[in-house]
């Protein structure tokens, strides 16, 4: 039977040598003059070159400048527009926020954690609930999810059956025994391991977070601070080496800022303590790190009878004095609702004036 043309018949040319074109085919670009791509060197490929010249502004601006979240708010959008606002109020969500946050203090201290893991989780316990409702996810068992992603972030590992252990006794506020064969612990390790979940759902993937003690070990020239202070004699000044003696044309450090930097590990241990009680309320989403650091440098000179170096907050955290205080005005307003239940709160460290907090960061007053 004689096959008909039909409408999807192959009316290309006869291709020859292996599927190639036949020469008598004429291709519009076979000089290479009026060919649009340009001839390619044997050492780099024109292409690659011409896209590495090219401005970043040309590639998928779209794609390649998002936004990204910093995590600060306002007083007003904490006060107002986060999702547990239509359940509870502002006061008693602060309350419950203290509460969490405390809950993971104590199950560092049982677990033998570093502040600085317990200050990492209480940033995610504090991220978390910006975007969640606290009444529908109990602020316990989001502070022990937390605890769980901050031990693996920092690279601290626990057992996660002693992680659940502890976690359950202290939530119950008993001393009890939990162990596999209680139904207490199934029902905290099913817990962790949900929320977990959905802690990096909500988190978008984003742990690597800064914490205001590891800031503070940097700047105040410290080195394992739970461990053991090096001897200021070890410890350059300049932060080049540990060790080295003043070289030629090195210009002496002011006798002041050395006397201040001889007592540094006090001064560091006073804001580590002043640390714990900013941690209780969300003031890591009004201002960033450096600030926070800031405020409990000041704090921490202030319990040592000692006045910060001239320009010492703008140079090593670029921060004013004047940042410092609002930060430190907006922590005594978020820890109002705290002290009205919990009255010693207040008296773990003093309370500053305006005059004394610009006068312990060497910056008069206007």
């Amino acid at each position: 039977m004689m096959e008909s043309p039909g409408r999807y018949r192959d009316k290309s040319p006869i291709r020859k040598d292996n599927g190639r074109p036949s020469s008598s085919t004429a291709s519009p670009y076979r000089d290479r003059e009026n060919s649009p791509r340009p001839a390619a060197t044997t050492t780099q490929h024109t292409h690659y070159s011409k896209a590495k010249d090219m401005a970043a502004d040309q590639f998928w601006d779209g794609v390649i400048d998002i936004p990204n979240c910093d995590w600060i708010y306002t007083m007003d959008e904490l006060k107002r527009k986060t999702p547990s606002r239509t359940t509870v109020p502002f006061e008693e969500e602060i309350r419950r926020r203290s509460r969490g946050i405390a809950f993971i203090v104590k199950c560092c201290r049982e677990l033998r954690l570093s502040r600085s893991i317990g200050f990492t989780a209480s940033e995610y316990f504090h991220r978390f609930y910006m975007r969640k409702d606290i009444s529908t996810y109990h602020f316990y068992e989001m502070a022990g999810a937390s605890l769980f992603v901050a031990c693996k972030a920092e690279e601290c590992r626990r057992k996660l059956e002693d992680l659940v252990s502890v976690c359950a006794i202290v939530a119950s506020k008993q001393k009890i025994v939990v162990d596999k064969t209680s139904k207490l612990y199934w029902h905290w390790k099913d817990r962790l391991i949900k929320y977990e979940e959905k802690l990096f759902e909500v988190l978008c993937f984003e742990v690597l977070v800064e914490n205001p003690y590891k800031r503070c070990i940097e700047v105040l020239r410290l080195e394992h601070p739970e461990i053991g202070l090096l001897s200021n004699r070890n410890i350059a000044l300049d932060g080049e080496g540990e060790g080295k003696g003043k070289g030629e044309g090195e210009e002496e450090e002011d006798p002041e800022r050395a006397a201040w930097f001889a007592k540094n590990k006090q001064i560091f241990q006073a804001g580590s303590s002043f640390f714990e009680y900013t941690y209780r309320v969300p003031l890591s989403l009004l201002y960033p790190t450096a600030t926070i650091s800031a405020v409990g440098i000041v704090m921490g000179s202030f319990l040592n009878k000692q006045k910060l170096p001239n320009g010492f907050l703008e140079e090593s955290l670029g921060c004013t004095a004047d940042d410092a205080w609002l930060c430190y005005s907006s922590f005594c307003e978020l820890l109002k609702p705290i002290v009205e239940i919990d009255p010693k709160v207040n008296q773990a460290f003093p309370t500053l004036s305006e005059a004394d907090f610009l006068a312990t960061a060497n910056q008069q007053p206007v």
